[in-house]
């Protein structure tokens, strides 16, 4: 920790003495929204990136929980009117669902890469 707290430092340090570039993009966090609705989530696909978050607003009139289709990650259960805001991860993406398993099914898609001409 102390090793990381002294890079810390050192790089916004450069950073103020016009040493280190800095750029805004790759500081830049994003936040998406994903509403649980009753039978669906809104929107259904949700490009992001690792270090994104994102929020779960539960309106669906019930308690639920999100999970990943293969297991990979999952969200503790929400009550009704509850948010849970939870920080992307490179292994988060692909298709979520609730924990019934009901049809209702979700992506959490990697952000394509911008095309050059």
């Amino acid at each position: 920790m102390f090793v990381l707290r002294v890079k810390s430092v050192f790089v916004v340090t450069l950073f103020f003495l016009g040493l280190a570039p800095f750029s805004a993009a790759a500081q830049e966090v994003r936040e998406h929204v994903i509403f649980i609705l009753a039978g669906t989530y809104f929107p259904v696909v949700t490009e992001v990136t690792a270090g994104d978050h994102v929020r779960f607003v539960n309106v669906s009139g019930a308690a639920h929980s999100v999970r990943h289709l293969e297991g990979l990650w999952e969200t503790p259960q929400m009550p009704e009117g509850q948010e849970l805001v939870i920080a992307v991860t490179d292994e988060m993406t692909g298709i979520f669902k609730d924990d019934a398993g009901h049809f209702a099914q979700g992506e959490l898609k990697p952000l394509s890469a911008p095309q050059q001409d």
